[in-house]
């Protein structure tokens, strides 16, 4: 065996025989710290692949349930949307029943007012003092003056003012047979001793038309000079003695009582609403929403503001019925039921409204509205709708 002791070795030969046997052992411990290294990174990684697919499943089984969650709100959405549709349809049924309805019971009226021999009676017995009272001096209003007239006119006025007021109209007329003088009116405006036969204005018209052919008239709602320029609407009837055409009689309909009917807001939350617009495409009874510019008296007076040109009126006024999602008269988007209406030779539309944003945003009894609640309980930032 070699002794080194005994071995005179030179030092650099001494130091090269130590590196020699030194470098491997460096290797080896090398080799190991990065095999830990190399353990310690695959660790991690394998750590952070597991936390990545946990947050990967996270995300989309949340997203998937933000999904089931659209699914469900699309469900409700269009569940609100086919009830609030039907809702509207049942209120304007009732509403374009009741309007009809009381036409019809006018219309009514004036045949049977009409055909009453105390009418028929005094419309014979004031012509004739109308036109004597006229040859002695006292013509229009002045009538009253003339003391035979007066005598006349006092014992029928009292029933025809009863009448009015009874059965709601603003006023009521006899008119003669072949000048359409007014030889009583319950109201005794501007128009009382007036001939027709020398108006311009639509009651003259319907009584010109009455007289030829003999047969009921209605008038639309125009401006009427003998009521402040306001907005009146006339059913005159021929009146007839023993077989004989003696006279007529004119019923002013009054529109208190139209909107009496359609401003009932059973149902209607607080954007909803059912109106009138005639074939002008002017109002035919007061907005609920806008009075200002879309009551029947704003809309005569100022077309430019108060008109309803929608897609809804026109659809209605060519005769179609229907339901859509449309902007109203004020730019609003609204679910509108709309469907043609009747009186007598008129042509109007009659539609029922409201509010996109209230008919798909449900309140339960406490105020609470549907969709705040539904987002503080998921979580949501916000939430919109969408036409």
């Amino acid at each position: 065996m070699l002794n080194l002791n005994n071995v005179k070795m030179k030092p650099k030969l001494i130091c090269l025989f130590l590196l020699v046997g030194l470098v491997p052992l460096g290797f080896v411990g090398l080799w190991g710290a990065n095999l830990a290294k190399n353990a310690l990174i695959q660790q991690s990684y394998n750590q952070l692949t597991g936390v990545r697919e946990i947050k990967k499943a996270q995300i989309e089984n949340f997203f998937t349930e933000r999904e089931g969650d659209m699914g469900v709100l699309m469900e409700t959405v269009a569940t609100l949307r086919k009830e609030s549709f039907n809702k509207l349809q049942a209120i304007q049924v009732i509403k374009k029943n009741q309007i009809q309805g009381f036409f019809s019971e006018r219309l009514g009226d004036a045949k049977i007012f009409a055909s009453l021999p105390f009418i028929s009676n005094a419309i014979y017995r004031l012509d004739a003092l109308s036109q004597e009272a006229k040859e002695n001096g006292y013509a229009g209003s002045k009538m009253l003056d003339y003391s035979p007239f007066r005598k006349e006119f006092d014992r029928f006025y009292p029933f025809v003012k009863k009448y009015m007021d009874e059965y709601g109209y603003y006023d009521v007329f006899l008119f003669s047979p072949d000048s359409g003088r007014v030889v009583l009116s319950a109201a005794l405006e501007n128009d009382f001793g007036t001939e027709l036969q020398s108006e311009k204005n639509h009651l003259a018209a319907a009584w010109q038309k009455m007289k030829s052919d003999q047969e009921l008239r209605a008038t639309d709602f125009e401006p009427y000079a003998p009521s402040n320029d306001e907005p009146a609407m006339f059913i005159v009837a021929p009146s007839f003695l023993d077989g004989k055409y003696i006279g007529s009689i004119g019923l002013q309909v009054s529109l208190d009582a139209i909107n009496k009917i359609m401003k009932e807001r059973t149902g209607l939350g607080k954007t909803g609403e059912v109106y009138l617009v005639g074939s002008d495409k002017l109002m035919r009874s007061d907005s609920f929403l806008d009075p200002t510019h879309h009551s029947v008296r704003a809309s005569f007076a100022n077309p430019d503001k108060g008109s309803v040109d929608t897609e809804a009126v026109n659809e209605a006024l060519s005769g179609n019925s229907g339901s859509d999602v449309i902007l109203d008269y004020n730019n609003n988007p609204v679910l509108s039921v709309y469907s043609p209406l009747k009186i007598a030779d008129l042509n109007w539309a009659i539609l029922a409204e409201i509010d996109v944003a209230e008919a798909f945003s449900p309140v339960d009894e406490n105020g609470n509205e549907y969709y705040k609640k539904y987002i503080e309980k998921y979580g949501y930032y916000d939430l919109f709708l969408f036409n």
